[in-house]
């Protein structure tokens, strides 16, 4: 019995101390440097999917930098990981500039289908359900789902070309070209108007916020789906800042908030709402404001990023800076929750999981809670706005708009299985080496234990 209850001991301790080792050991970062370097990459919204595109393959890493698969093609390859991260697209070139090659592929590496010629930019909704593409040069459009059947087709006497902002709402059942309006699911156009490049659609399609320059102002405006504006804010703009007065929005009706971003006065501006048009913060003495494809500003569950001239910051929903980067050099990542950041420059990956900051941070700014300045009313306005000092926007409490119920993600559910490829992190290959030698010193700690047991309490033999 007292050698059966030394052995279970013993058992407990090798087993005990290998997993304690291993909780100390995993770092949630890692690090990968491409020896041909790294082209093209996206990221689903949590960050726990990374695509990495180069000259003939697509390179797939989880959040521990493990690499799972590699699928090859016979061209430069541009990857698209679906928000809820269950799909990979790539695209390849196509006859002409206007179009590509599809490939869609399942994150266990089945490729569900593929077709030539595709118009060239694409969006997947938010359920990775639904995919749209369309040329911005050229109009025209098509919607299929993940499986590849074609929802609707249309030609650019129906899908005007010239559109900056093509969006589609989570479920598929909202779609928006900037320069036509909205259409729903089923390729009908339900509200015709023209909401100019600075727009953004709600991920369950409820809301619309758009950004516009009209007559010397700035003037930022809240729509329902059918087209109703609900509010708007106007702001005398800084003359000398032109187009670039307004830069981006961003819209998060799951947390209640609104963002809009712009330069005046040589500054860039970040001004933070909620649903009702009512100001939360704001900050008017920010580095230039960087425009860029849906990337200019965006309102994550915990965070507001902007990118600047000297690079991205991100605020936490009461204001404070959370962190910022050293220059605009390098591609920045960030997890819906805010919990993972990644950053991709030149032939390097550098990630960062929870509970790490990847930049030194918090710095001292201020938080204009309020613009003392007199009321002024906007044409087809519901309401009186504030007109703050110039370059920058204002506040102006409107009607509570009805609360918003955001759609459930459908998140596939087949776990990972293909073995490790070459190339993969050059970090997190040391947990199996740690693994082993957490083992073999468990291995001695129990034979010590024994041996002291036998010596002082046990017989004289074995």
């Amino acid at each position: 019995m007292r050698k059966i209850s030394i052995g279970l001991i013993a058992a407990v301790v090798m087993i005990l101390i290998p997993a304690w080792a291993r909780a100390g050991a995993e770092v949630p970062g890692w690090d990968n440097t491409f020896t041909l370097g790294a082209q093209n990459i996206s990221v689903s919204d949590d960050l726990k999917l990374i695509a990495v595109g180069q000259d003939n393959a697509v390179f797939l890493f989880n959040d521990t930098g493990k690499q799972f698969f590699t699928l090859k093609v016979d061209k430069a390859a541009t990857p698209s990981v679906s928000p809820e991260g269950g799909y990979i697209m790539i695209q390849t070139a196509g006859t002409d500039e206007s179009v590509r090659n599809v490939y869609i592929y399942t994150r266990e590496s089945k490729l569900l289908w593929s077709m030539r010629d595709l118009p060239a930019v694409s969006r997947f909704s938010g359920s990775g359900e639904y995919i749209l593409f369309s040329s911005w040069r050229k109009g025209g459009a098509i919607l299929t789902d993940v499986r590849g059947k074609i929802i609707w087709n249309k030609g650019p006497w129906e899908i005007k070309p010239d559109w900056k902002r093509m969006l589609i709402s989570q479920n598929g059942e909202t779609i928006l070209f900037n320069n036509q309006g909205l259409f729903n699911r089923e390729g009908k156009l339900t509200k015709q108007m023209d909401l100019g490049p600075n727009c953004d659609l709600a991920s369950d399609g409820s809301l619309i916020v758009n950004q516009k320059m009209d007559q010397g102002k700035i003037v930022l405006s809240m729509f329902d789906p059918t087209g109703t504006r609900k509010w708007g804010l106007a702001v005398t703009a800084d003359p000398a800042a032109g187009d670039e007065a307004v830069l981006g929005v961003s819209i998060n009706q799951r947390i209640d908030r609104v963002a809009m971003v712009g330069n005046g006065q040589g500054r860039g501006y970040l001004y933070l709402f909620d649903l009702a048009g009512k100001q939360v913060w704001a900050k008017a003495d920010l580095p230039k404001i960087l425009p860029g494809d849906l990337n200019a500003v965006k309102v994550a569950q915990k965070y507001v990023r902007v990118n600047t001239m000297e690079g991205p910051r991100v605020y936490d929903l009461q204001g404070e800076l959370t962190w910022k980067a050293p220059g605009p050099e390098a591609d920045y990542f960030m997890s819906d929750d805010g919990q993972r950041v990644m950053v991709a420059g030149g032939n390097a990956i550098s990630y960062k999981g929870p509970g790490y900051v990847l930049f030194p941070g918090p710095e001292a700014e201020t938080i204009s809670e309020e613009a003392p300045a007199p009321i002024t009313t906007e044409a087809g306005s519901p309401q009186g706005v504030t007109a703050p000092p110039a370059g920058v926007p204002g506040a102006v409490t409107q009607t509570a708009l009805p609360s918003v119920k955001p759609m459930p993600v459908v998140v596939p559910t087949q776990a990972i299985t293909q073995p490790v490829l070459p190339g993969e992190s050059t970090k997190s290959c040391g947990c199996l080496v740690k693994n082993i030698i957490t083992a073999v010193l468990a291995i001695i700690f129990t034979v010590l234990v024994l041996f002291l047991y036998q010596r002082f309490f046990g017989k004289k033999r074995w």
